[in-house]
């Protein structure tokens, strides 16, 4: 662990460190495989390992030969409630036999408003969509059960995190900052470039101590993500800021190789240590592109330095991995990397990876 963490916890009462995730060695973990269909039976190329007894939407046996057709007498088709009124969107839907959780049986509601991007923005309490997190959830206008869409996971910081489970309220400290923060402000899309291309979740972690994002629980969301959107798998990407650039550490450390693979990250404020230590110069096979402040105090910029540098000095066949070190900035250098008034426009560069078939 570098030396440095000491310095984290120094620092913990102010809510603004962060530290990397160690698995607990006296667990014991578990595969479980995904129950897209709800009949019982476990995708065999779709599992997650955990020490949790029980995770929604799978099971322990690995016997559906496919997870998208139910194996009971009489499939139902079920409609997505986006927005918790009890009517289901006629354009996503979903064949089980039983009903998933935010799903209804009607197609009445009229669908996604158009105009300002804060009016597709919709937050769920952990357990009211998602059993892992509460989130919010963006979808780009004209969002359609036709068309596959790049999907971004913005992590956020520790300040943001819900230190009570599912306490009143938190849920909107998430948009302080990122993604989250220009949406809600209708400064969406900030790039021209990209435009607005992404479906954009925002997790929000849970954590009492001084915690950054866990790599199972995002393994968990992301695969729930696939089934629940219109994703193009072969373009989804990571980014975040301080405890969020650990958290994408933390999850490339343990899932750089499962599928679906990442198509890019960018972390900002953060370290690749982690990662870097697991993988090796496999980890360059992900494209990064990395952000810090040379005079930050709560992440030192070593955490970006070093095992950038190391993967563009000491490994080949990398793919684009570089960095950009404010000068004479602190913490809080994601500001001007998501506004793009640095002249860095991360949206673009994310959405011009894409993985190979």
């Amino acid at each position: 662990m570098p030396q440095y963490y000491i310095y984290f916890l120094l620092l913990s009462l102010t809510g603004l460190t962060c530290c990397s995730e160690e698995k607990e060695s006296d667990c014991i973990e578990v595969t479980w495989y995904e129950d897209n269909d709800r009949d019982g039976k476990g995708n065999p190329e779709s599992s997650l390992r955990t020490c949790e007894e029980m995770v929604e939407g799978y099971v322990l046996n690995d016997e559906d030969t496919n997870d998208n057709q139910p194996d009971c007498p009489n499939p139902i088709t079920y409609y997505k409630d986006r927005d918790g009124d009890g009517l289901g969107d006629p354009t996503t839907t979903k064949q089980a036999c039983s009903q998933p959780k935010g799903y209804v049986t009607n197609d009445e509601d009229i669908g996604l408003p158009e105009g300002p991007s804060s009016k597709r923005l919709a937050k769920y309490k952990k357990g009211e969509y998602n059993d892992t997190y509460a989130f919010w959830e963006y979808l780009p206008e004209g969002y359609n059960g036709e068309t596959k869409y790049p999907l971004m996971i913005y992590l956020h910081g520790a300040g943001e995190r819900d230190k009570d489970d599912n306490e009143a309220n938190v849920l909107d400290n998430i948009l302080r900052h990122g993604p989250p923060k220009h949406i809600s402000s209708d400064e969406w899309p900030v790039s021209e470039e990209a435009g607005d291309s992404f479906i954009v979740l925002s997790p929000q972690h849970v954590s009492a101590a001084l915690e950054c994002h866990e790599a199972d629980p995002l393994r968990q969301f992301l695969l729930w993500a696939l089934e629940e959107y219109r994703v193009d798998s072969s373009r989804i990407y990571f980014t975040g800021n301080s405890c969020g650039g650990v958290g994408i550490s933390n999850y490339l450390t343990y899932y750089l190789n499962e599928e679906p693979q990442i198509a890019a990250v960018v972390p900002i404020a953060g370290e690749l240590d982690l990662a870097l230590d697991a993988n090796g110069c496999a980890l360059g096979q992900v494209p990064i592109w990395a952000f810090h402040g040379d005079s930050d105090e709560t992440v030192p910029v070593e955490g970006t330095t070093v095992p950038i540098s190391y993967l563009q000095n000491n490994c080949t066949n990398t793919k684009e991995i570089k960095m950009t070190i404010y000068e004479g900035v602190g913490h809080f250098s994601w500001g001007r990397t998501y506004d793009g008034s640095e002249g860095h426009d991360v949206f673009s560069w994310l959405l011009s990876k894409q993985l190979e078939n």
